[in-house]
């Protein structure tokens, strides 16, 4: 034991040393000034728009259900999407895209339309976020007639 004796002596001593330099001598000091002034060229537009921004997501989150039903009276209709063109540039992805039959119109990725929302766009298809799941369309892809079967049936 007394042989280990002088090397936990410098061992000890090497770790108060490092301990006082790092409370000396802070290595991030700039690292947290320059993300300071970050925060400080921020726009006034982006600020929260209230003090609890906790309050404010649970507000959100209450107001969507969590479950949407697909079946039954009061079931959600699915959209039906037809893609008539695609774009990508280096500042911008969009489809123009026609949904449930309506007017093509162009939708930017994250841009929100009749509850979808378009996520990505690829050369050959777009996908969306719907509230029943998650949708790839190709630009081919013909528009599913959602009262095809019925109309046959009463027309044969």
């Amino acid at each position: 034991m007394e042989k280990l004796k002088p090397y936990l002596m410098v061992s000890a001593c090497g770790v108060i040393a490092v301990l006082v330099l790092s409370l000396l001598f802070d290595p991030t000091r700039a690292d947290v000034s320059r993300m300071d002034a970050l925060a400080a060229l921020k726009p006034k537009s982006e600020a929260p728009s209230s003090l609890n921004p906790v309050n404010d997501d649970v507000t959100l989150l209450s107001s969507r259900p969590v479950f949407i039903m697909s079946t039954g009276v009061g079931a959600y209709k699915d959209k039906t999407f037809q893609i008539f063109g695609l774009s990508i540039s280096p500042g911008r992805k969009a489809a123009l895209v026609a949904i449930d039959g309506g007017q093509p119109a162009w939708i930017s990725v994250g841009q929100v339309s009749d509850d979808v929302q378009l996520t990505d766009v690829t050369a050959t298809s777009a996908r969306f976020d719907t509230p029943l799941g998650e949708r790839i369309v190709s630009i081919n892809d013909a528009p599913t007639q959602q009262g095809s079967a019925s109309s046959s049936a009463a027309g044969g």
